[in-house]
């Protein structure tokens, strides 16, 4: 029985978890997928049936209530500050990059992009194509520090027309597992409080 629930466990830690976005902007467009999800877009959207609901949703709460609440926020507040006061500095930021950049246990990424455009004007289309083409090396390094990126595609595809034109089409597959979680957060968790000895409170 032990076996089967050290198993079970092992499963649930290494089994990969894949995750489906993509994204779609243009001037007649945009959306936002999860998988076939949409949770955000120009007419609809998940995130904006929950927003739209809340706006229209109208709650009346008592004045005194609501002071209450805000002290009692406060003073929450004043206690999570004086037992956990991490500074944010460039030391620990440095430590958390260079950390996370060595780190071998990383989820990995599979990334296409496609990008369409037209600054109405050829000579300017073609100069900015030039400057976009930069952008991938960089974009590459970035992807690199947090995942292993076992595809990465990104096109620009300059129009040469009259007219301003822009369409982005991203498709992205995140793959991880509950182990490789677990062990990014000790490694980060690992800096704050290395950082809180360097700088005591």
């Amino acid at each position: 029985m032990l076996f089967y629930i050290i198993l079970i466990l092992l499963l649930l830690l290494f089994i990969p978890l894949p995750l489906k976005f993509s994204i779609f902007i243009s001037k007649e467009e945009y959306f936002f997928k999860f998988y076939n999800l949409n949770l955000f877009s120009k007419d609809d959207g998940l995130i904006k049936k929950i927003l739209n609901k809340k706006k229209n949703s109208k709650i009346k709460e008592d004045k005194h209530v609501d002071d209450e609440i805000n002290k009692a926020n406060k003073n929450s507040n004043k206690k999570e500050k004086k037992n956990f006061n991490i500074k944010f500095d460039k030391h620990l930021i440095k430590n958390i990059y260079k950390t996370i950049k060595k780190n071998k246990f990383k989820p990995s990424i599979k990334y296409n992009g496609n990008i369409k455009y037209s600054l109405s004007d050829s000579s300017n289309t073609a100069i900015f194509y030039g400057l976009l083409s930069n952008i991938n090396p960089f974009l590459y390094y970035l992807f690199n520090i947090v995942f292993k990126v076992k595809k990465f595609k990104n096109k620009f595809n300059p129009i040469f027309k009259d007219e301003i034109i822009y369409e982005l089409s991203i498709s992205c597959i995140i793959t991880f597992n509950l182990a490789q979680i677990i062990y990014i957060a000790l490694l980060i968790l690992k800096c704050l409080l290395k950082n809180k000895e360097v700088n005591p409170v």
